[in-house]
């Protein structure tokens, strides 16, 4: 649906240095499971939506309005190095991941975290193969 309307850019270029290059590939790596996976799950899912739930109140609207805001700031956060084709795919990607962690609020947000991870290693090591 992105595509009707927006460029795909890809990731316009941010990691092109990894290509071939294995402790660069290596040093992402690192950077897909600590910032990439781990930080951004923790940040839009559990810290925005469960506090934007605490401040809304309780309810089924209130937590599906908490996991768009949190979709809208996930695809922005992209916005800068993907274009507005790859906000919108990646507040997407959000918006599903929130709705999963909305079932998943009381358990864990470790299935999330490695989703995450390997969604964006499987990026990493496609680009460093060439």
């Amino acid at each position: 649906m992105a595509d009707i309307w927006f460029e795909d850019i890809g990731a316009s270029g941010r990691f092109d240095f990894v290509r071939g290059d294995f402790p660069a590939y290596l040093m992402v790596m690192g950077l897909v499971w600590t910032h990439g996976s781990f930080f951004e799950e923790l940040l839009f899912r559990a810290f925005i939506i469960s506090n934007l739930i605490d401040v809304m109140g309780q309810g089924r609207w209130v937590s599906i309005v908490a996991v768009v805001i949190a979709a809208i700031f996930f695809g922005y956060r992209h916005l800068y190095y993907q274009g507005m084709h790859g906000a919108l795919v990646t507040g997407c990607i959000g918006l599903v991941f929130g709705l999963i962690y909305l079932k998943l609020r009381n358990s864990t947000i470790l299935p999330l975290i490695i989703v995450h991870g390997l969604a964006n290693s499987i990026s990493q090591t496609t680009r460093f193969l060439g």
